[in-house]
C-alpha cells in the first residue's frame, strides 16, 4: 500500500477496518449457526429416545 502513495495513517485506518470487517463476519457466520441449529431442535422431538429392539426372530446367534 505503500507503493501506491497511501499515507500510514490511511494504511491504518484500512487495516483496523479491514479487521472489523472480518471479525464481524465471523461473529455472524457463528450467530448464524447457532440459530440454525436452535431452529433444529423442534425437528428432533419425533426422534426416538431409545435404541430400537430386534425381533426374536433376527436375534444374533
Amino acid at each position: 500500500a505503500t507503493d501506491a502513495g497511501l499515507e500510514a495513517e490511511v494504511i491504518d485506518a484500512l487495516v483496523e477496518d479491514y479487521k472489523a470487517a472480518q471479525l464481524f463476519a465471523l461473529k455472524s457466520g457463528l450467530l448464524a449457526c447457532v440459530l440454525l441449529a436452535l431452529l433444529a431442535f423442534p425437528a428432533t422431538r419425533q426422534l426416538p429416545a431409545d435404541r430400537p429392539t430386534r425381533p426374536a426372530s433376527q436375534e444374533a446367534p
